[in-house]
């Protein structure tokens, strides 16, 4: 006669194993989504204006291939201060602009920057910097699989362990029933 596991038992085991499966999936989710509902810091970096506040900087795609005939804007307090377009050889220059955090944006791509007059920079700071403006750049998360993706995957599984769960309760009951079945047929025969 096969012994049943009592329903304490069996919920323990359901749901350990629902936490098992379970538990990866949902701790990239929320670690994600932590990290999209706070606001991301944007790197600012330090460079150095030449003289007469002169920027000279570069505009490449993902693979470093200069961008030419690009439009660029420099940005103060969400105020455009200058603009001007990529040469052949994806260079840019600005003049005139002062020390302070500014935005240069290209249409693909942005950078925060910290505008030093030569005399104050540190010596870390760039001196021709470069964006990458590249409409092919992807940015994945979760390595490309979606919230819906994993809950699919972990409905899933839930489902299968559910339907083996059902199962080896079937068979516990089928089991009892036939050793009930052989204990009648013991008292009825004499």
């Amino acid at each position: 006669m096969k012994l049943t596991q009592p329903l304490p038992t069996k919920l323990v085991r359901l749901t350990l194993t629902a936490a098992l499966v379970l538990s990866q999936p949902l701790s990239m989710v929320s670690c994600h989504a932590d990290e999209a509902s706070a606001d991301p810091k944007p790197v600012v970096r330090d460079v150095q204006l030449k003289a007469d506040g002169l920027l000279q900087m570069k505009i490449v795609d993902g693979q470093g291939v200069a961008q030419a005939n690009q439009p660029v804007q420099v940005r103060f307090a969400d105020k455009t201060v200058a603009k001007a377009v990529t040469d052949e050889s994806g260079d840019v220059r600005f003049r005139g602009l002062r020390p302070g955090l500014h935005v240069v944006a290209a249409p693909h791509g942005a950078a925060a920057f910290r505008f030093w007059n030569e005399e104050q920079a540190p010596p870390s700071a760039l001196k021709n910097p470069a964006i990458v403006s590249d409409s092919e750049v992807v940015r994945g998360q979760m390595g490309g699989a979606g919230l819906g993706t994993l809950l699919g995957v972990g409905l899933g599984i839930a489902g299968i362990v559910l339907a083996i769960d059902a199962k080896d309760t079937a068979d516990d009951a089928n089991a009892r029933a036939a050793s009930l079945q052989s204990q009648v047929d013991a008292i009825a025969s004499p």
